[in-house]
C-alpha cells in the first residue's frame, strides 16, 4: 500500500529525490532506522581544542570527536550565554586546517555540556542535523558509505593549509583518523592538556557491538525519496526541476538537491 501511494505521488510530480543525511551501516552497507538503535553507556575522551578569532584569541571547544574538525560548519552556542553572545555574528578559524566558519545561536546548545559551547559537523550525530537544517548550514561531508575518510581533497579544503593537513587522513578510518587528527591538534598547539576520559550514552545499532557513532561512522549523505509536504490549505503540484544548489525544506531535512519525477536507485 505505501508503496502504491508513493507511486502515485511520484507520477503526479509530488516528490522528488534529494541528498539527505542517513543512519548507514559500513559492515551490512545499508540504511538502519532509528527503531534499531539503542542507548548504552560508551568510553570516550573529550578533547579541548583552540579555534581561533581573527586576532587569534582562541575560543576554546570540547569534542569527543575531533576526527571531524575537517568537516565543521561552524560553533554554536545558547542565545543566553553571556560568553559567548560577543562573538555571535563573527568568524573563527578551525585549527589544522584554517577553514574560516561562523559562531551562530541555537537554543538546543547546552550551556553545562564541556565549554558550553559545540562544533557543528556534518554529520556526527543527530543534533548536527538539526543545526544543519535550522541554521541552513553547508555540507560538508567527508566520511563515505564504507566508513572512510574520502579519498579526494574535499573542495572547502582545497588551500594550501588544509590540503596538506587532509593528506594523511585520505582513506583511513574513524578511528585512525582521530590519531592522526589529535596528533596533528599537538603540533599546533590548539590541543589544550590531555584527552580527558568520560563514560556517555551513545546508540548502538541493535544487530552490532559497536557505537552507532562508530560503525554508522556518519549519518552519510545518500539520494533518498521523498513527498513533497503541501503548505496548510494547499495542494503540491508538479514541480520544474529546481537547478543543483537550490535549498528546500521537506519533512526532516533541508539539503541540497534537485526535483526529480523519476528515482533510481
Amino acid at each position: 500500500m505505501s508503496q502504491r501511494a508513493f507511486l502515485r505521488n511520484l507520477a503526479r510530480g509530488e516528490a522528488y529525490l534529494q541528498e539527505a543525511p542517513t543512519l548507514w551501516d559500513v559492515t551490512f552497507q545499508t540504511a538502519v532506522a532509528q527503531a534499531e538503535l539503542e542507548a548504552r553507556e560508551y568510553a570516550g575522551h573529550y578533547h579541548r581544542v583552540a579555534f581561533h578569532r581573527p586576532d587569534g584569541t582562541p575560543v576554546h571547544i570540547e569534542t569527543t570527536r575531533p576526527e571531524l574538525i575537517p568537516s565543521v560548519v561552524a560553533l554554536i552556542a545558547h542565545p543566553d550565554d553571556e560568553r559567548y553572545q560577543p562573538l555571535f555574528g563573527t568568524t573563527v578559524t578551525s585549527p589544522v586546517f584554517g577553514v574560516e566558519i561562523p559562531v551562530l545561536p541555537h537554543p538546543a546548545a547546552e550551556r553545562d555540556k564541556g565549554a558550553g559551547i559545540a562544533m557543528c559537523c556534518t554529520f556526527g550525530d543527530l543534533t548536527d542535523v538539526q543545526w544543519w537544517r535550522e541554521l541552513q548550514l553547508p555540507v560538508r561531508t567527508v566520511i563515505g558509505r564504507d566508513g572512510r575518510f574520502s579519498r579526494e581533497t574535499p573542495e572547502w579544503l582545497a588551500g594550501d593549509r588544509a590540503a596538506a593537513a587532509y593528506e594523511d587522513l585520505k582513506g583511513k578510518t574513524v578511528h585512525t583518523a582521530r590519531e592522526l587528527v589529535v596528533a596533528k591538534l599537538r603540533e599546533t598547539g590548539d590541543l589544550v592538556g590531555d584527552p580527558t576520559p568520560t563514560q556517555r550514552m551513545a546508540n548502538f545499532y541493535e544487530k552490532g557491538r559497536q557505537a552507532a557513532r562508530d560503525r554508522l561512522d556518519p549519518p552519510v549523505v545518500r539520494p533518498q525519496r521523498r513527498p513533497r509536504r503541501p503548505r496548510s490549505g494547499t495542494r503540491c503540484s508538479p514541480a520544474a526541476p529546481r537547478s543543483s544548489g537550490s535549498r528546500r525544506t521537506c519533512g526532516t531535512a533541508t539539503t541540497t538537491g534537485s526535483a526529480a519525477s523519476t528515482a533510481t536507485g
